[in-house]
C-alpha cells in the first residue's frame, strides 16, 4: 500500500508548487516543493477533538478541529506565499478530515531570534482568546509597534470566512 494518498498541484501567484500528503491514521505530513524539486516547506496536521472550546474557539464546544502541529518554510521561500499555500491546504483538508473547516494551532517561534509567527497567522484570519497578545499583534500589523522580545505562545483558531 502506497503512503502517497494524493498528489496535487497548487498554484501561487508567480510559481507553481506541488505538495505531497503522506497520510497516516492520526496525522498528515504535507511536503511542499517547487516545480524544480526544491524543498519549500512542511506542515504536520491532525484532527483533534476539542471537548471545551474556550481555549480555541469560544463559540464552540465539543467539536473536531484540524490541529496544525508544525508549519515550517525554508528561509528562501518565506514571504512568497508558501505558508499561505499550506494554510489553504489545511483549511480545505479540515473538511476532508471531518473537522467542518475548523483549524487551530499554537503559535510560537521555534528558532532562536526568529520572527514571531502570530502576525502571519493573524493576517491569514486566525484569532485567539488571549486578547493581550492579539492587541499587540494588531498594533504591530497596523502601526509597526514592536512585539515583545521574549518568546510567547498563543493558542489560535481560524475564523471561518463567510
Amino acid at each position: 500500500m502506497s503512503i502517497f494518498a494524493d498528489i496535487k498541484k497548487y498554484k501561487l501567484i508567480k510559481q507553481c508548487l506541488e505538495y505531497i500528503c503522506y497520510r497516516h491514521p492520526k496525522s498528515n505530513l504535507y511536503n511542499l516543493s517547487s516545480r524544480d524539486g526544491k524543498f519549500v516547506g512542511r506542515m504536520v496536521a491532525m484532527p483533534e477533538y476539542i471537548p471545551d472550546g474556550m481555549l480555541y474557539n469560544p463559540k464552540k464546544s465539543n467539536y473536531y478541529s484540524l490541529y496544525i502541529k508544525r508549519l515550517f518554510i525554508e528561509r528562501d521561500f518565506r514571504g512568497k506565499g508558501a505558508g499561505k499555500a499550506l494554510l489553504n491546504i489545511a483549511a480545505k483538508d479540515s473538511y476532508r478530515r471531518q473537522c467542518d473547516g475548523n483549524v487551530h494551532l499554537i503559535a510560537q517561534a521555534l528558532e532562536a531570534g526568529g520572527a514571531p509567527p502570530q502576525p502571519f497567522y493573524r493576517k491569514y484570519g486566525f484569532d485567539s482568546q488571549n486578547k493581550t497578545h492579539m492587541e499587540a499583534v494588531d498594533e504591530f500589523i497596523t502601526n509597526g509597534t514592536p512585539l515583545p522580545k521574549y518568546r510567547w505562545t498563543t493558542p489560535m483558531y481560524l475564523v471561518k470566512k463567510k
